[in-house]
């Protein structure tokens, strides 16, 4: 009886070490697809950001008359009131008074030039057309137009949070790794991408442990994208290391066998 046990002690503790061990390939990046790990074609592809509702743009004119370029940068809103639909922005001083919200009609209010609809264009788009609609009123000026309170966010497993985009191209590794990188227990296997494309809300699933990812639609993230991080179902577990696992062996055996010893009759 006690032989029978112990076959069955040690059957189950190998069942849930191979099911449960937290391996290498679970949590690395940057490995070659098979054995589990997807494969990507190369569908890597960065265009321009087209411009949504709900999006802020820095706008600024430079010219020689100061009186114009005045009404036109909008000089007179302080301390971060509203002016038309400019809003002041607390984290740069140097741009409060110059950046606009796209309304939810896609549109901007301009001074001299009235309403403009911006929406699914991209900034060089927004600068040609600023351009043309300002050469009735002004003579040798330049326009400079950005991209302005850009944030992604992270929820799931790991750092939840919402983090600015600092730079024109933000690669998923650059995302993950201002946030903390992921969680322990984190499935980088099944990683989801929530984006809106065409005015719908669209979710892709990756394997962020593949190599592949470098070279495909997944790689740079996009302006008010969210990605969501499950946690891995071996978490229950949490076999990580030698002494873990010495635990868990012991503590498996040491029950079974105090149940043996209280349904054994004397």
């Amino acid at each position: 009886m006690r032989k029978l046990l112990n076959y069955v002690l040690f059957s189950l503790c190998c069942g849930i070490i191979l099911g449960s061990c937290v391996t290498a390939r679970n949590i690395n990046y940057m490995q070659e697809a098979g054995g589990g790990i997807q494969s990507y074609g190369d569908s890597l592809s960065f265009s321009d950001y087209k411009l949504k509702n709900g999006d802020y743009l820095y706008i600024r004119i430079y010219a020689i008359d100061d009186n114009l370029t005045e009404i036109l940068n909008g000089s007179a809103v302080v301390g971060g009131t509203i002016q038309g639909n400019r809003i002041g922005m607390s984290e740069s001083p140097v741009s409060e008074l110059y950046t606009y919200l796209i309304d939810q009609q896609g549109n901007i209010d301009f001074p001299l030039v009235g309403k403009i609809n911006l929406s699914g264009k991209t900034i060089r788009e927004v600068n040609g057309e600023l351009e043309k609609k300002l050469t009735r009123v002004l003579m040798d000026f330049s326009v400079d137009v950005q991209l302005v309170r850009k944030y992604f966010s992270v929820i799931g497993e790991g750092n939840s949070g919402r983090y600015p985009i600092t730079k024109e191209k933000l690669t998923i590794f650059e995302a993950l790794a201002m946030t903390g990188d992921l969680g322990q227990y984190s499935d980088k296997s099944k990683i989801q991408l929530i984006r809106e494309i065409n005015g719908k809300t669209v979710i892709k699933s990756f394997d962020l442990r593949s190599v592949d990812i470098i070279n495909s639609e997944y790689y740079y993230i996009e302006p008010n994208d969210i990605i969501y991080v499950p946690t891995m179902s071996k978490q229950f577990w949490g076999i990580t290391s030698l002494s873990t696992l010495f635990s868990f062996v012991l503590t498996t055996y040491s029950f079974g066998f105090w149940v043996y010893k209280l349904t054994t009759p004397k």
